[in-house]
């Protein structure tokens, strides 16, 4: 016969303390220790914060070891919401929230920038391990021109955020560079990639530590052959002459000094054209000494064209930082096969998960839509927005850079040269695994 059991006796009514609010109140749970949901809500989030104090270090470590393990796709995914509604807003809370919490840090922060600018401060090597890129680290942000040189895993342990001996700094944190991480460079090779500010003679001879691939040589790869490229390099073949200067492009030359502010010279022959033997005469000495010649009435042609770009290019949507990017930045990357890049961009603007990159170019030609699409094929630029982005993207993996181009047609290079972008990527790629052939031996010092 089956045993059968009497019904269980509800629990003893008792009265306990809530452990939030140590109000008194009667509960029959054995663990009743929250008088409503609001206290447990509390006393919940207390608990999870006395257990992350007792256990620091393991859950540091923990995360540490995950973000080693996985960041790149933890900085693909945090770079994917940085460019949502949400994730902009969260980024400008915490700006508004520090300008509330440290308004002297942000005062130092720009000081310092100011300084760099204008020459009142030179960047220099980490000033433990002399490594490059460095940042400015403040003992003291009431002194905000008294700053400290340090690269990124050096200022990182100077704030207690890393251990730098014995600890290597997770793989994708620390390896980027920032805005501010401009490097001043004149003469002789890079010490590794990074941003910089060169001449642009240095820049064309190729500063890399090994011959590196530019925009103009991928483009030969892709319409030639590597051995074209080759042929055309400054360091493995060397041996073709540049075309003799025309009018036009003493024009543009002169176009993105005014605009950009870096760059040779302008020295303006008073004649109205080259017929003359004392007007070419001043031209050849001009270009021996370095300096960018121009007739008169193209210097003035020039002006305006560069004040039209200036006030059309800040109402280009997404266009509106070209004021304040920097100018004629030099960026040296290398991939994960050691082959080195290098570009040099008119202006350059690094934002929170993205990266716009602005490059002026002039014309004499129509600026309709369908002669603008020509003229972009004819010069193959979307060769050259996609191998920019590519290099944008080796030194900044969460970055997606796009490329708007400056001009008088203030349109962008991203919308024109969209129905070329994957058959671009595709033949990039092709011509890069070309480029391995002569890269690997014959370069010149």
């Amino acid at each position: 016969m089956a045993k059968t059991r009497s019904p269980r006796s509800p629990a003893r009514l008792r009265t306990v303390q809530c452990c939030v609010c140590r109000t008194d109140f009667e509960t029959r749970h054995s663990q009743g220790r929250y008088c409503s949901e609001e206290c447990s809500r509390v006393g919940a989030r207390k608990s999870w914060r006395d257990y992350g104090e007792r256990n620091k270090d393991r859950r540091r470590a923990y995360h540490r070891e995950h973000y080693a393990q996985n960041a790149e796709q933890i900085i693909a995914r945090t770079g994917a919401y940085a460019l949502t509604p949400a994730g902009r807003e969260a980024r400008a809370l915490i700006r508004e929230n520090l300008k509330v919490r440290a308004p002297e840090k942000l005062a130092a922060r720009y000081a310092v920038k100011v300084a760099l600018q204008n020459g009142t401060l030179a960047r220099q090597p980490c000033e433990r391990c002399a490594g490059v890129p460095s940042e400015a680290h403040h003992p003291d942000y009431s002194r905000p021109l008294d700053v400290t040189w340090l690269c990124r895993p050096c200022h990182l342990a100077e704030h207690g955020r890393v251990s730098r001996a014995g600890e290597a700094t997770p793989p994708g944190r620390g390896s980027g560079v920032s805005t501010m991480d401009i490097i001043e460079h004149t003469s002789a090779r890079v010490p590794g990639p990074g941003l910089y500010r060169m001449p642009a003679a240095l820049y064309h001879s190729d500063p890399c530590p090994e011959p590196s691939l530019s925009s103009s040589l991928a483009k030969i790869l892709i319409a030639q052959s590597a051995q074209h490229a080759f042929v055309a390099h400054p360091r493995l073949g060397g041996t073709l002459e540049e075309s003799d200067p025309t009018r036009p492009k003493e024009i543009g030359t002169a176009v993105h000094k005014l605009i950009l502010g870096h760059g040779r010279d302008l020295v303006a022959i008073m004649a109205d054209d080259y017929k003359s033997a004392s007007a070419r005469q001043q031209r050849a000495q001009a270009y021996a000494d370095g300096d960018a010649p121009i007739l008169r009435p193209d210097l003035d042609r020039a002006e305006v064209l560069a004040e039209r770009i200036r006030s059309q290019i800040v109402q280009v949507p997404d266009c509106a930082g070209f004021a304040d990017a920097d100018t004629e930045l030099v960026a040296i990357a290398r991939d994960r096969d050691g082959l080195w890049y290098r570009i040099m961009m008119d202006a350059f603007e690094h934002r929170l998960g993205s990266a716009v990159i602005y490059d002026v170019k002039t014309s004499d030609q129509s600026a309709a839509p369908q002669d603008i699409g020509r003229r972009i094929e004819g010069m193959a630029m979307e060769v050259q927005a996609a191998f920019y982005s590519h290099v944008v993207g080796l030194l900044w993996p969460c970055s997606a850079a796009g490329s708007p181009s400056g001009g008088s047609s203030a349109r962008t290079t991203r919308r024109t040269a969209s129905p070329w972008r994957k058959p671009t990527v595709r033949a990039l790629r092709s011509g890069v695994a070309r480029w391995r052939w002569p890269s690997t031996g014959g370069a010149r010092a």
